[in-house]
């Protein structure tokens, strides 16, 4: 055996050697994530290793899958759903939540089945809504989500729609797109005044509102992330126009779906047969691109003030309150002429720490801290000119 002094030797007893473990996480990657609520056994089987038990919650369970395994995860309309979302090169995450039994299987469900889906989905939204920003749901029924469902859902995101939740992706399906309350969803979205992205399509087996956030997704933007890319105007081939058996609709009843901000899909006219889409607005008016870069600009800096103040002698002063507000200076250039070219014309604004309205002597209230202008995408040519003739 090798002599070991190491007992009693300098080396234990004149050197300290400390090591501090720092934890290494990543903030804000919920902005680029997507949530889908299920019922348990209709499209998912839940008894399968991949599925874990959802933290702080009873019997909900949760599975995150991917580009490469969601098909062997799936089946039927989720499945085909999820394909719209990762078709087109998006190689994140989309956490599934398996959160109530399945809702029976009836042209007209029971009120109690549905209900007890609604509740099952509200409780796994409040306890997992800070996971993913970007939220739908598939249940009620092997074809289509029902109306209700979807409508507890879009009600729940709009509580959080300044944070957390975008509002939520449904498909626009009717067989006469030219009457806007034929589609069930629409229409019931619309009476209770509440809010979500919609796209139309004829295939009732997809869900043109995710394929565009796949999209978009897929797409790294000057901000070093996909927020903020456009959710309409990307050329691709992985599906078709909007109208019946893949032909395109009149444009007479896209100027009406337009018009009620329900995107469609449309040919590029350059004989690849890639289509792009058209609308990026939910049905309430709310540019979703625009929407996304205000939640995680908020959510960034929440974290970052969050974490500054929670240091020893973080004091009520000019000092401190120039980092506070040196923050802004962090996330809105992302998004700037030298990010992603979103926002124009960035102030910021905060008044002086002498100004700052009466407050608390614990609290900092800062009024009109920045501005900017929103870019919005490309959507029409206009181009005239002169031919002259010589005599």
């Amino acid at each position: 055996m090798d002599n070991n002094d190491f007992l009693g030797s300098f080396a234990q007893e004149n050197v300290v050697f400390k090591t501090q473990v720092v934890k290494s996480v990543s903030v804000g990657d919920n902005f680029w994530k997507t949530m889908i609520f299920v019922e348990k056994d209709r499209f998912v089987d839940t008894s399968a290793t991949d599925w874990i038990d959802a933290p702080g919650l009873t019997g909900v369970k949760c599975c995150s899958v991917s580009a490469d395994t969601y098909a062997s995860l799936t089946k039927g309309l989720l499945q085909s759903w999820l394909y719209d979302l990762f078709c087109n090169g998006f190689n994140g995450d989309c956490i599934l939540v398996a959160c109530a039994e399945k809702v029976a299987e009836t042209e007209t469900p029971g009120q109690e089945d549905t209900e007890a889906f609604i509740n099952g989905m509200t409780d796994a939204y409040n306890a997992l809504k800070a996971y993913a920003y970007h939220k739908t749901v598939c249940a009620g029924n092997d074809t289509r989500v029902l109306a209700p469902i979807a409508v507890a859902l879009a009600k729940l995101c709009a509580t959080d729609k300044q944070l957390l939740s975008s509002a939520p992706y449904y498909p626009y399906t009717t067989v006469t797109p030219e009457t806007l309350t034929s589609d069930e969803l629409y229409s019931a979205l619309s009476t209770a005044k509440v809010d979500a992205f919609m796209s139309c399509h004829a295939d009732t087996t997809r869900n043109g509102a995710l394929y565009s956030l796949g999209l978009a997704l897929a797409n790294i933007n000057g901000s070093g992330t996909p927020i903020g890319t456009s959710m309409d105007m990307i050329k691709s081939s992985m599906i078709s126009p909007s109208g019946e058996n893949g032909k395109n609709l009149s444009k007479t009843i896209r100027d009406t779906l337009y018009s009620a901000h329900i995107q469609t899909f449309k040919p590029i006219g350059d004989n690849t047969g890639n289509v792009a889409a058209m609308g990026d607005m939910t049905i309430q008016g709310d540019i979703v691109s625009a929407s996304w870069i205000i939640a995680y600009v908020t959510y960034m800096s929440k974290v970052r003030i969050a974490q500054m103040i929670t240091v020893p002698d973080f004091l009520k002063n000019a000092i401190n309150y120039g980092n506070i507000v040196s923050v802004l200076n962090i996330y809105l250039p992302m998004f700037g002429v030298d990010g992603s070219g979103r926002l124009s014309g960035i102030n910021i604004s905060a008044p002086a720490f002498a100004n700052l309205p009466s407050a608390d002597k614990d609290e900092i209230i800062i009024p009109n801290a920045w501005s900017a202008t929103y870019t919005d995408h490309v959507r029409k040519v206009q181009i005239t000119g002169s031919l002259y003739i010589g005599a």
